[in-house]
Order: C-alpha cells, then structure tokens, then sequence
C-alpha cells in the first residue's frame, strides 16, 4: 500500500507540473518524462494487489490523475518520446500521450 500511495504521488507531481506548464522554466527532459510513465506502469502492477479495503477508492483516485493526465495531453501513439529517447518499452495509453508544446523540445536558456 506504500508503494501506491507513493506512486500516486509521483503521478500527480507529474500532473500538477504539466498542468502549469512544467515550472519554474517551461522545459522537462524527455527521460523525465519516461520515468514518469514509468511510474504510471509501478501503479498498473501494483493496484491489483491491493487489499480489496482501499482497492476501490485506490482506483478511483488512480482514475482522478489519469483524467487530468488525458484532459491535459493528446494522443500522439507515442512517436514523439520515442524519437527523444528510443523505442517504448509499454503500449498503454499513457505512453502514447504528450503534452503540447513539448516541454523537452527547447532546453532552457
């Protein structure tokens, strides 16, 4: 249950710093990013072990940053993190995701 909670956090952190335009200075490595999703598959291995006491409000609050990640990012099938970092390790949907613009595309200053 550590292990979520934590992740969880992660996952949100991710969230918040796309929803404001990755602060302080505009720009986010694409390997950040990568272990970012990273995180999201650690949660998607984990959820399903949890005891079935907290499984559905895990879930649900899982889903809440999930929302916010798509509400956030388009669909790209994943070709615009594979070119900044190498083929993708995962085909779920949060791989194929990107934010506009893309934060690692002008490194700062």
């Amino acid at each position: 249950m550590r292990d979520f909670v934590m992740w969880l956090g992660a996952w949100e952190g991710m969230a918040s710093r796309l929803a404001r335009g990755w602060p302080p200075d505009g720009w986010y490595p694409a390997e950040y990013y990568r272990e970012d999703l990273q995180v999201r598959d650690d949660l998607e291995a984990v959820v399903g072990t949890l005891p079935d006491a907290v499984r559905d409000e895990a879930v649900g609050a899982l889903a809440a940053v999930d929302a916010r990640i798509v509400g956030l990012t388009d669909d790209d099938a994943g070709r615009a993190l594979a070119t900044a970092t190498g083929a993708l390790t995962s085909g779920e949907w949060w791989w194929r995701r990107i934010p506009h613009p893309l934060p690692w595309r002008d490194a700062p200053g």
